[in-house]
Parts: structure tokens; C-alpha cells; sequence
């Protein structure tokens, strides 16, 4: 009775102790984050990675994840934050997955309370409340692939004027001198967006290689 009457009573003390230990080691994880956060994604950008970014907007209960955290996904894996749960971190990199899959924003709302069913997504915790959160998807591996006869095309410069402007990358093929294939066979055109500036006989050629790769536009 004694023993039973000991474990009741120190059971609460170790759930607030490691809530402590949680808590702790989350804020640290973020802070450290953003204190590395435009260099993670200078990175990205610079390596051509698509990825997502998910922001805590709002929260109410006593969870650990507070307005203004974020996690950072890409490549089917996250890079750098943390929402304090394991099992909320896999379900929002499920839905940045989606975002950035489908191009799209995305609201998600994560209960936390197993017996409310209204949310996107619920857990059985003991914090109560729930957790808004909003989902960006960003491109860098987007482009725009011009075929040229001449480096001095005005439309083309014209495009690529735009291109440095907005951010997207360009790549140039001169038909005159460049092969096509050898160009693009190792590249992946899924985010690319093709202009023809062309004005020969190979033109047909061009578009039968074009149509038999995945790409954008």
C-alpha cells in the first residue's frame, strides 16, 4: 500500500521533470535553428533543393511548439527544427512532402486531444488545445530552358533580364554549337519550363526529344 502510495506520488513529479527535459532541449533546438537560418537556406538555394517551410502560426494548450517555430523539409526529410514531438514532426513532414509535391500553400490544424475528431490530424497527449500550422513550398530547382540559334537573340535576352530578376534559373542551348542531348541528358526537367527561339529545319527534332522527357511547360 505503502509502495503504491510512493509510485502515485512520484510518477507526477518524473512526467513534469522530463516535460522540463522536453521543453528544454526543444527551445535550444530552435533557437539554435534560427540562429543558422538563412544560412540553411542559402544552402538549399544554392544546391537547387525544393523544399518547404512549416510555421507554427498559432497554438493554444500547454504544447511546447509556440507561434513563430518552424521546421524545415526537404528531399522526403527534415533539415533543421523541431515541433517537440516525434510523432507531430512526422506528421507535418508527411504534409510539407504534399506541399511541395503539389506546389501548393497548405493550413493544417493538429489536435491535441485524442477525442476531437475536427482536426487534420490528432494526438493523445495531456497538453489540450491545438496547433495551426501554415505549410510554404519553395522551387529553386525551377527553370527556364531556352533553345537558341544566336546569343544575341533579343527575345532571349529579354527572358534572361526577367529570369535574373525573379530569381529562376536560366540555362541557354545554342543549337549552333551545342547538342542538345548532351545538354540535358543528365539533367532532371521535371520543374522545366522549355522556349523554343529556334528557327530551322531541326525544330521537329528538338520538340521529339523535348516531349519524351518529363517536364513542366
Amino acid at each position: 500500500m505503502t509502495i503504491v502510495i510512493i509510485i502515485n506520488y512520484i510518477k507526477p513529479i518524473w512526467q513534469v521533470f522530463f516535460r522540463c527535459i522536453d521543453l528544454f532541449i526543444c527551445i535550444y533546438y530552435n533557437i539554435n535553428m534560427y540562429n543558422d537560418y538563412l544560412e540553411i537556406l542559402n544552402e538549399l538555394k544554392n544546391n537547387n533543393k525544393n523544399y518547404a517551410i512549416a510555421t507554427v502560426i498559432s497554438s493554444t494548450g500547454s504544447s511546447i511548439a509556440k507561434p513563430g517555430f518552424r521546421l524545415i523539409v526537404s528531399e522526403n526529410r527534415i533539415i533543421a527544427g523541431t515541433l517537440g514531438s516525434r510523432k507531430m514532426d512526422s506528421y507535418v513532414l508527411d504534409a510539407c512532402n504534399e506541399s511541395i509535391n503539389k506546389n501548393m500553400t497548405k493550413n493544417i490544424s493538429i489536435g491535441l486531444d485524442k477525442n476531437n475528431k475536427i482536426y487534420d490530424y490528432n494526438m493523445d497527449t495531456t497538453c489540450g488545445g491545438v496547433i495551426n500550422i501554415f505549410i510554404e513550398p519553395f522551387y529553386n530547382s525551377q527553370r527556364i530552358i531556352i533553345l537558341t540559334e544566336s546569343d544575341d537573340d533579343e527575345i532571349y535576352l529579354n527572358i534572361k533580364k526577367i529570369a535574373d530578376i525573379i530569381k529562376i534559373n536560366l540555362l541557354k542551348i545554342n543549337t549552333e554549337n551545342e547538342k542538345l542531348e548532351e545538354k540535358l541528358n543528365d539533367i532532371d526537367l521535371k520543374n522545366s519550363y522549355f522556349i523554343l527561339l529556334t528557327k530551322n529545319e531541326k525544330e521537329i527534332e528538338y520538340l521529339s526529344y523535348i516531349l519524351k522527357r518529363e517536364h513542366k511547360y
